[in-house]
């Protein structure tokens, strides 16, 4: 499905648990050891404090890693899937349905061109042209005219029957007014029912008015009419929950089946019987490299489970290892993989296609479990298809009631494609009060391996080189992907007053992952406004509320988007510096509630990729954005992320977050000024990396109230970031800020934050009069006009329980490494990667090392570095290691946990002068010679002492007990460090290293 690697973004890869890795160099390392001696039993109790942080090893924001960015090969269509597969038009019981030139970063022109988006006269104005109506209704007849709404007394004409033959008479009236009739309106105008389409409704240019006569589409009463794509395989009738209901399985293909399609029961969507059940998962437990992985990509092909997942794996008949569906939690994506043939080590298994990234790239609690399988059959809400039958297991909802199994068997309902080619457009063309249900998801037979956003993944309702497409007061829901997609070359069109729900990727997707910036007829200058988009992400949980592509002058206003799985709102597509391919593009005034809920990590409720000039995030109230903890880096409310530049951030509202406020990771000349940032976790404001001469983040007249005594994260300091008037409120904190960062940028104030069960209210106590009149103004405009507060989702201050995976261990693989490469799941900071490779040696079980050339031209003293991620909390942790010192290697190797201001545990130095223990020599270390060191310490409730053997090369063992951890409090182990720091030339190598819990 893709072939050609784009771009690399550099990630922040680790999530809360390792929220140790904070400060861009800080550390509560070494650097303290060369201070004057003391003896190990004299050893401050606890010695990682704030002031450590800039003095020893660093705490890494950051891996490097690839956000692989593709394009669809030739021939394929972004977002092609599985062919559309005709059935029959059924008839369901009618019921209501609820209801491009670069413009810079200057304010002033910003707000200038804001001004003039949000001026324009609102696209869905109701259609007040002379009209012709054409009538649509379930007891009508296609043999009738269609242009009465009501059957005649003799039964013969009335309204037709289908949509298909109310579009062809459509057309036939449009055709007569190109040729030369009276132009009108053209109405199909719908009565209430559900309409089962056989196949999608295509529209082409045939079915386009013209300027001022629009063809629409619209419901008698809007909401009353719903378009469906499922197909009713009858009624059950449960008299208990935990009761197995069986129907006959649909006449259609086998790709449904294998695809792992979807079921409704009375509209519920059911699960596919999965193992471990829904709210439960397995873990990986380590990555393995295969001989047939090409270089680079070792780990991303197979991986060890634990002992039950891979027992009922390999139990499975060679039929159902064919229909598995292995779904595989990434950190901002997930992955549906199949079960590979292909050899694979006894206590492994191997899938395909091969992940993006290695297993375990992001920490150690990597989530995976196996759909589509009838022996996983076993839980309520729970169905399978297998054989002649589809079979359901009851719900407590269920019990005693009759109702429809309906299973959907379309991709899409609404196909609109113009002739690009030929500047061939539909235009023109309305959709009004129509609710759209029943779309479904096939997961391809080679599986599919999301990038970000779910973009390859399609649409109910697609729309391709067209002009003026209104989609106004529509239902979309129970979708197999996204809701509406305004893909190739669709410009001045509008979906507007929609309420999408229940969706199996995102809600809208505006634009391509390419679209050359100089094609001035792609898609750009649409409007999404004032929309709900809520519960996202059912079967694609990396998908969006609303994704804006390579595409400029869009505006994406005044909707609410809530409970989604992965980011809010997403613009841009691009990775690196250059030539932009989005700009222009106006977030203003959305209502984002719940974003996350720790379902995946790398979040931002309001993200960017991408230079982006003339982009405005303006106006815009974020609560609550939360990751899954313990696998990725975490998730911000305003997140611009690789090379967004150019961007104006201005007068939003940021409340409850894990990560923070906002977050830069790379990016140019942007402006955030005048928001209300408040309660990050772990900071309020993240700059990822550095670029001291062009970051120029200019930070101004915001209002940081915190929940972290450390606001400013990372390189949140200058030159990176110029501070000016900025307010800081500590009030909830126990002891004062620490705002060194700011310097005469942040002043502190004494104002509180409170709110009510309209999260669009926001009350501050103490504010200037100023700010408290943008903050109440901001609230009163933002969401769908009119929206009352009882249609607001409650905003959710606890997110479900974290499965934590079970203790991982670690085994520096260098026999499957080449030569100058970099061990699976070993991490590099910083610059790290130039300094350390993987050499030839002497004396190793491999015949390799992993070494460290360190050098005197290296700017930070504890560079280079390397980690490994683990999640020991409890029992006995032991780390053996052998090293091969030269006379200038000072190197340490440090154990710490994933706190907010980490604490460490075992801590030790390795130089020519000896071992040494909080400075004091506790063992000799030959220089030249290998030597093999074992570091064991109890963890919980057992932590508080270590020991360390030390063995020399003619196999003599020092044993040193009683070792005190560096800080008293330290309890885990989730970060195991090796840090060559010294200040000249040395080199250091690592013959192997073994990490184990027990």
């Amino acid at each position: 499905m893709h072939h050609k690697e784009k771009s690399s973004h550099l990630v922040a890869l680790l999530g809360l648990s390792v929220a140790l890795f904070l400060v861009g160099c800080g550390g509560g390392g070494g650097g303290s050891a060369d201070s004057p001696t003391v003896t190990a039993a004299t050893v401050p109790a606890d010695a990682a404090s704030a002031a450590d942080a800039d003095s020893g090893p660093p705490a890494p924001d950051f891996i490097v890693a690839n956000k692989q960015i593709t394009e669809a090969p030739a021939g394929l269509a972004d977002g092609a899937t599985s062919a559309t597969v005709p059935v029959a038009d059924v008839s369901l019981p009618s019921t209501p349905l609820p209801v491009l030139a670069a413009v810079t970063a200057d304010p002033a022109q910003m707000a200038t061109a804001l001004a003039v988006r949000t001026a324009t006269p609102e696209a869905t104005a109701a259609v007040t042209s002379p009209s012709l109506d054409i009538f649509v209704a379930t007891n009508g007849n296609d043999a009738w005219s269609g242009l009465v709404a009501t059957a005649n007394a003799g039964l013969t004409d009335g309204p037709v029957r289908t949509l298909a033959t109310a579009q062809l008479r459509a057309r036939t009236q449009l055709a007569a007014m190109t040729a030369g009739a009276t132009r009108q309106t053209v109405r199909v105008v719908i009565a209430p029912g559900q309409y089962v389409l056989a196949s999608p409704l295509a529209f082409t240019p045939a079915d386009s008015g013209q300027p001022g006569f629009p063809m629409v589409y619209v419901a008698q009463t809007t909401g009353t009419v719903q378009i469906s794509g499922g197909q009713s395989l009858g009624y059950v009738a449960p008299t208990a929950a935990g009761q197995i209901v069986s129907v006959a399985a649909p006449n259609i293909d086998s790709l449904n089946l294998r695809g792992g399609t979807q079921l409704y029961a009375e509209g519920r969507r059911a699960t596919l019987a999965r193992t471990p059940n829904a709210g439960s998962y397995w873990f990986v437990q380590r990555s393995v490299a295969l001989p047939s992985e090409p270089a680079g990509q070792l780990g991303q092909e197979a991986f060890a489970p634990g002992a039950d997942a891979l027992a009922m794996i390999n139990s499975l008949s060679a039929a159902d290892r064919s229909r598995a569906i292995v779904n595989v939690m990434q950190s901002w994506t997930s992955a549906q993989h199949r079960l590979s043939d292909l050899a694979v080590p006894v206590d492994a298994i191997r899938v395909t296609p091969r992940g993006k990234w290695p297993f375990l790239s992001f920490g150690t609690d990597q989530r995976f479990y196996v759909e589509n399988l009838p022996s996983a059959l076993d839980a309520l809400g729970e169905w399978i298809w297998e054989g002649n039958s589809v079979r359901y297991i009851s719900t407590v909802t269920d019990a005693g009631r009759s109702f429809w199994l309906v299973m959907p068997v379309l991709d899409r309902l609404i196909t609109v494609k113009g002739t690009e080619s030929s500047n061939t457009y539909v235009q023109d063309l309305e959709f009004r009060g129509l609710s759209f249900a029943y779309t479904r998801y096939l997961t391809p037979d080679a599986g599919y391996v999301d990038n970000q956003t779910g973009s390859t993944v399609g649409a109910a309702i697609e729309v391709d080189a067209a002009r003026r497409v209104v989609i106004d007061s529509c239902n979309i829901s129970r979708t197999g992907g996204y809701g509406i997609w305004f893909r190739n070359a669709v410009r001045d069109s509008t979906i507007s007053n929609c309420n999408m729900s229940d969706l199996g990727a995102g809600g809208v997707k505006v634009g391509l992952t390419t679209q050359a910036p100089t094609y001035l007829a792609g898609t750009g200058a649409n409007r999404v406004h004032a929309n709900i988009v809520q519960d996202t992400g059912k079967l694609v949980p990396g998908a969006v509320g609303v994704f804006v592509g390579q595409s400029f002058d869009n505006t994406v206003s005044n909707n609410l988007i809530a409970n989604t799985t992965y980011s809010g709102i997403s613009v841009g597509w691009k990775w690196a510096y250059g030539t932009p391919t989005a700009g222009r593009n106006a977030i203003t005034n959305n209502l984002l509630l719940n974003i996350g809920q720790g379902m995946l990590s790398d979040i931002g409720a309001i993200y960017t990729a991408g230079e982006s000039p003339g982009t405005v995030i303006s106006g815009n109230v974020i609560h609550e954005v939360r990751p899954y903890p313990t696998y990725g880096v975490g998730a911000w409310g305003l997140y611009n992320d690789a090379a967004s530049s150019n961007i104006l951030v201005e007068r939003n509202i940021v409340v409850g977050t894990e990560g923070g406020g906002y977050y830069l990771n790379s990016g140019r000349s942007n402006i955030v000024r005048s928001n209300l940032l408040a309660f990050g976790e772990r900071s309020e404001v993240r700059v990822g990396t550095t670029d001291p001469t062009s970051t120029n983040l200019a930070f101004s007249d915001n209002l940081l109230m915190l929940k972290n005594g450390s606001p400013l994260a990372s390189f949140a300091s200058a030159p990176d970031v110029t501070f000016t008037a900025n307010q800081v409120s500590d009030r909830v904190l126990s002891k004062a800020s620490d705002l060194t960062k700011c310097g005469s940028g942040c002043a502190r104030v004494n104002t509180t934050l409170s709110g009510g069960s309209d999260p669009r209210v926001i009350a501050l106590t103490g504010a200037d009069a100023t700010t408290a009149a943008w903050v109440a103004a901001v609230g009163a405009a933002v969401g769908p006009p009119n929206l009352p507060a009882s249609a607001i989702p409650k905003v959710l201050a606890t997110l479900p329980a974290v499965f934590v995976a079970p203790p991982t261990g670690y085994v520096l693989d260098l026999a499957g490494t080449a030569l100058d490469g970099q061990p699976l799941n070993m991490r590099y900071g910083g610059k790290s990667a130039t300094y350390i490779h993987v050499a030839a040696s002497t004396g190793t079980p491999t015949g390799k090392c992993l070494r460290f050339d360190d050098s005197a031209t290296i700017v930070n003293r504890w560079e280079p570095f390397g980690w490994v991620t683990l999640n020991h909390g409890s029992g006995t942790s032991s780390v053996e290691f052998s090293i091969k010192i030269d006379a200038n290697t000072k190197f340490l190797h440090e154990w710490r946990d994933n706190a907010n201001v980490y604490l460490v545990g075992p801590s030790l130095y390795i130089k020519p002068t000896g071992v040494e223990v909080a400075g004091k020599v506790v063992a000799l270390a030959p220089v030249g010679q290998w030597l093999t060191f074992t570091v064991t310490a109890g963890l919980g409730t057992a932590a508080g002492t270590w020991r360390l053997d030390v063995k020399n090369a003619a196999g003599a063992i020092t044993t040193v007990n009683n070792l005190p951890v560096k800080s008293s409090s330290w309890k885990q182990l989730n970060w195991l460090g090796m840090v060559s720091d010294a200040s000249v030339a040395s080199s250091a190598c690592l013959g192997y290293v073994i990490a184990d819990n027990k």
